[in-house]
């Protein structure tokens, strides 16, 4: 166990001055250090024993070999981040750059893993500094590079300021926005001011707001319960720009089903701008 002045200056500068592979430890101390969208540390798996209270974590990186001289692997509380100087270290451990994973026994530091828990893995340099990171999980980045744990339950933390440079699609409600002059088929629906219509009829180059004319019957406020979901088990492809669609294919755009009208439809509009494409609901096969 390292001693609490010693901790706190490894907290302060995120620096480690042990060569040993995969360390205990840990402290009460609260936690300082910061982030920035550099070096990639993707968590690939993180495997949950809720016999044992154990968790194996895997993850990998886009470094270099020999960038990464060390990890520390630490777990607080809900308000320890990387990039503050609030929170609480429960505990950690140190695990050498060439390895990328550990198994991490919440007994051994009295942690109770229903707790809210944060874990962040710090990626460290040779001179022991930390190297500007961001946080991913599956690939996808993690908001204030944070995974979240809490009641032993993974919790979404995606940076949705990055869904469309990743296509997050947890950060996409699954219903279009309305647009001024599109034709909208019947029975398909738009998200406009908060509140979720449904079109009454076929729509054609009507500039009226969904608010203000009488094709459209609205459903109401915004909320998950009432989204349309696309009934269907099959596994439908991601629309990508300017691959040719013909008429009646399925394509998936932020988090929705679209349905091809035309042949040989293809281009750079998105399915939710153009009348090529008509919204049949929420995929609810998020990936």
């Amino acid at each position: 166990m390292r001693n609490l002045k010693y901790l706190w200056i490894l907290i302060f500068i995120f620096s480690s001055c042990s060569n040993n592979d995969d360390e205990d430890w840990g402290s009460n101390t609260t936690a300082l250090g910061a982030t920035n969208n550099l070096l990639h540390v993707n968590i690939e798996s993180f495997n949950f024993d809720y016999i044992f209270y154990r968790v194996d974590i895997e993850w990998s990186t886009n470094a270099p070999d020999g960038m990464v001289n060390e990890f520390q692997v630490i777990f607080g509380d809900k308000n320890f981040y990387s990039d503050s100087n609030t929170g609480r270290i429960y505990g950690g451990k140190d695990v050498d750059g060439t390895i990328n994973d550990v198994n991490f026994d919440f007994n051994n530091f009295n942690i109770d893993p229903f707790w809210d828990l944060n874990l962040i893995i710090f990626p460290l340099s040779k001179a022991n500094t930390t190297i500007p990171f961001q946080l991913f999980y599956k690939g996808k980045p993690l908001k204030r590079s944070t995974f979240k744990f809490y009641g032993g339950q993974i919790i979404d933390n995606y940076d949705c300021a990055l869904k469309y440079e990743y296509n997050i699609c947890e950060c996409f409600n699954g219903v279009p926005d309305w647009y001024d002059l599109k034709n909208y088929q019947k029975d398909t629906y738009v998200l406009y001011q908060g509140n979720i219509y449904q079109s009454l009829f076929l729509i054609v180059d009507n500039n009226q707001t969904p608010d203000a004319s009488p094709v459209w019957n609205k459903i109401g406020p915004f909320d998950e319960t009432i989204i349309p979901i696309y009934e269907n088990n099959n596994i439908i492809d991601n629309w990508i720009k300017n691959k040719i669609y013909q008429k009646n294919e399925l394509v998936v755009f932020e988090k929705g089903v679209y349905k091809v009208l035309n042949n040989n439809t293809f281009g750079e509009d998105t399915p939710d701008k153009i009348s090529s494409y008509s919204y049949l609901g929420e995929y609810k096969f998020c990936e």
